[in-house]
């Protein structure tokens, strides 16, 4: 799934207010130009700067499968709250 399908998705099934309104502003800089991890900075209170590095790494290397699951399983045990 693409990335802006996939955000358009979260930001329309979340309930939680705050969250959603991150979603859809994340969405809408990726569509002006600007990389995920420089849309997720702005959000440091959603997302960790772990998280945001992990995203930088993955847009370097191209290791998104990799990078992905180590941020899921990182979210899971509790890293990166």
């Amino acid at each position: 799934v693409p990335v802006l399908r996939a955000l358009e998705v979260i930001a329309s099934e979340e309930v939680n207010e705050p969250f959603r309104d991150a979603v859809s502003s994340i969405r809408t800089a990726i569509e002006q130009g600007l990389t995920m991890s420089q849309a997720l900075q702005k959000y440091s209170s959603e997302f960790s700067l772990s998280v945001v590095e992990l995203i930088k790494m993955a847009e370097k290397s191209g290791a998104w499968d990799e990078i992905l699951q180590e941020i899921a399983d990182g979210l899971s045990e509790g890293t990166f709250d």
